[in-house]
């Protein structure tokens, strides 16, 4: 099995393959029910900026690994109260995102792509598309960036924090995830 490991920086989006640049890697977990790390040492590269919080995706010979974002740098708007909160990105922020998650994906080639709500919906298949009617359904997003071309499969899922403000789409969204989860054990 041949993993290669990508590094993308959470400033700019730029994605960089730095397979050949880790001489050593270490995963650690403390207990149970805690987070796991990954400690990566790398061969210094003045072509890749590294960022504190950058994001690292894995992928072995079959299976594409990846965790990813539209927007790389979440858009936050402040109640009349001054509370800081999440908002969903306008349209100049997902044409100025977008490009990186298309040549990010390219550049995985994962078997599946799973989007989590409306915005990744809206990135990869276009602002018509809703996930009220495309949920829980096997799509084919075609993805193009710079000459590369390539279509995926893709799976709809409701974002997982809409269960909290709306309690009736917890059915709805383990149905999807076990739909989810035969379509993955099929392939």
């Amino acid at each position: 099995m041949a993993i290669r490991i990508q590094y993308q920086n959470n400033v700019t989006g730029a994605a960089f393959d730095i397979t050949t640049l880790v001489s050593g890697a270490k995963w650690s977990t403390k207990r149970s029910g805690s987070p796991a790390s990954l400690e990566l040492t790398v061969i210094v590269d003045d072509s890749v900026t590294w960022t504190h919080g950058g994001i690292v995706a894995l992928k072995d010979g079959k299976t594409g690994i990846f965790y990813g974002y539209v927007v790389k740098i979440r858009p936050t708007k402040v109640s009349e109260k001054g509370r800081v909160s999440n908002r969903t990105p306008n349209r100049e922020e997902m044409a100025l995102f977008t490009p990186y998650l298309l040549e990010e994906i390219l550049l995985v080639q994962p078997k599946m792509l799973v989007t989590l709500g409306n915005t990744a919906l809206h990135a990869l298949l276009g602002a018509k598309s809703t996930i009220g009617a495309c949920h829980g359904q096997v799509l084919t997003a075609h993805v193009q960036a710079d000459k590369q071309t390539g279509d995926f499969p893709l799976f709809a899922l409701y974002h997982p924090a809409s269960i909290i403000y709306n309690q009736k789409l917890k059915d709805v969204y383990q149905a999807d995830l076990e739909r989810l989860h035969g379509v993955l054990a099929a392939q």
